[in-house]
């Protein structure tokens, strides 16, 4: 059985089983000091005119996912989204990373419908053995732009899933009025034994919306719905993240967290008159086949709390798959936004520990754990690595990735990118040929940091740049200067 994650990500909060349990005392990096400018670099720049289209992109890459099947040629390719691209009608570029080209299109059908705010590349939906690509599109409205919209908006957002082996649609799901299903996805293998894998997608929703969010399990194969979760009535963000955990409870099936990071502190009448529970923002882990929530991870009242994911493995031996938590505070928070990283365990939600900058760091490095990703194996100890992006517009000289070790919580490198980046980072493939999963950053993440569209793939072992990719000419000479090389910081 394989089970799949997507991750993106990004704040301090308790979730102790009891009060004699008490977190691991946090863990804390020195920041890598990058070395003198050695190389000049270009980057591989995507120009629109060259595809076909007039105009240049002003939100690529906003979703990214790394893919490899029978469509790509077998080989690693880079599915980078544009939901603003020809006026909001939205396309899906599949960059071949070997040759650096475009190599395919996946356009959006109704203009205002923004395709491509969704991407997932790594579930075989219809049992052929090749990865399937799942794309989502939903109303600007319920992304929480044009957000006096909501509610008014009659469109049904959809979600279309293209074959890995020849692009040809296989299904489209069409969701309900108001919600973006599939902002979120993530793959959980073949729970019912047909040979095709599930689709777990998130469907967060907007606060004039009537229906509620929601998380659903689709099979494979037909787009059936199996399980749905919803949210609170007033609780529109759950679903905006989900991952694949592996399996929690033992029970031998791939098991899930959901977020839901909401940016707001509801009160008792919020959730149902006197005498309820204020949920806030909290995290979800449910049983894959059933959707049954086997554990809760509240926010503490820390606002987007849940905003990003990330599988970790069993970190506490306890036998059940874990989970890294991050959160985004949202669009006010100030230039020193540095959150930590929360290691949580998934069987009991009690917490582990947390990845942090060091005090004497903090005052230089602004929105650390913007994004989470699991790295796979980088070091060879058995266990895995997470990356942790820190990225914010107003602040790019700081944005840098740093890679944890989730074994001793060290950081064991530090990247630092050019200019923007760290605000969405996906993983999955090895481009450079050395056995480990490289990583793509993008600058752009929707609800809250809109900088310029830029994309930077790197190495998180060695910090090597392998190439980025931006959206105009004028993008290219701006970023045409002189590079830091990447600092590996000592073991």
């Amino acid at each position: 059985m394989r089970c799949a994650w997507l991750l993106v990500g990004v704040s301090v909060l308790s979730a102790c089983s009891s009060e004699e349990e008490q977190p691991a005392a946090p863990a804390t990096i020195a920041v890598a000091q990058p070395a003198p400018a050695q190389e000049k670099r270009l980057p591989i720049v995507l120009r629109w005119p060259d595809l076909g289209y007039p105009e240049e992109s002003t939100g690529f890459g906003i979703a990214m996912a790394f893919g490899q099947n029978k469509a790509t040629g077998d080989r690693p390719a880079l599915f980078i989204g544009d939901p603003f691209y020809e006026r909001d009608l939205g396309a899906v570029f599949v960059l071949d990373t070997t040759s650096r080209r475009v190599i395919h299109q996946l356009p959006g059908t109704s203009r205002g419908r923004m395709f491509g705010i969704g991407i997932h590349t790594s579930c075989d939906f219809d049992g052929d053995g090749q990865d399937d690509i799942a794309v989502a599109a939903a109303m600007p409205s319920v992304l929480g732009w044009r957000s006096a919209d909501c509610g008014r908006d009659t469109q049904r957002n959809e979600l279309t899933i293209y074959s890995g082996v020849d692009f040809s649609v296989l299904t489209t799901v069409v969701g309900r009025q108001i919600e973006a299903l599939g902002r979120s996805m993530a793959c959980l293998g073949d729970l019912d034994g047909d040979g095709r894998e599930e689709l777990l997608v998130g469907a967060p929703t907007c606060n004039g919306a009537e229906y509620q969010a929601r998380a659903v399990l689709l099979r494979g194969g037909t787009g059936e719905v199996l399980w749905e979760l919803r949210g609170a009535p007033k609780m529109k963000s759950l679903g905006k993240s989900v991952a694949a955990l592996g399996d929690v409870d033992g029970d031998g099936s791939c098991d899930a967290a959901i977020g839901v990071p909401e940016l707001w502190r509801p009160t008792a009448a919020d959730e149902g008159g006197p005498g309820s529970q204020p949920q806030g923002a909290h995290v979800l882990v449910v049983d894959g086949r059933s959707g049954r929530v086997l554990s809760r991870i509240d926010g503490g009242g820390v606002m987007g709390f849940g905003a990003g994911l990330a599988a970790v493995g069993d970190l506490d031996g306890d036998g059940g798959a874990d989970v890294a938590v991050c959160a985004v505070d949202g669009p006010n928070s100030g230039p020193d936004h540095n959150q930590p990283v929360w290691l949580f365990s998934g069987r009991t939600g009690t917490e582990l520990a947390r990845l942090r900058l060091a005090l004497r760091d903090a005052a230089t490095v602004s929105g650390f754990g913007a994004s989470i990703a699991n790295v796979g194996d980088q070091d060879g100890d058995g266990v895995p690595e997470l990356l942790v992006g820190a990225g914010r517009c107003y602040n790019p000289a700081s944005d840098s990735a740093y890679l944890f070790s989730l074994r001793n919580r060290e950081c064991l490198s530090t990247y630092r990118f050019e200019d923007e980046g760290g605000l969405l980072t996906v993983t999955g493939a090895d481009l450079d040929g050395d056995g480990r999963f490289d990583v793509a950053t993008g600058s752009l993440l929707f609800e809250f940091d809109f900088c310029f569209p830029r994309i930077e793939v790197f190495s998180p072992w060695n910090s090597r740049h392998l190439f980025e990719l931006v959206s105009s000419d004028e993008l290219a000479h701006r970023f045409s200067r002189p590079a830091p090389s990447r600092a590996r910081e000592p073991r």
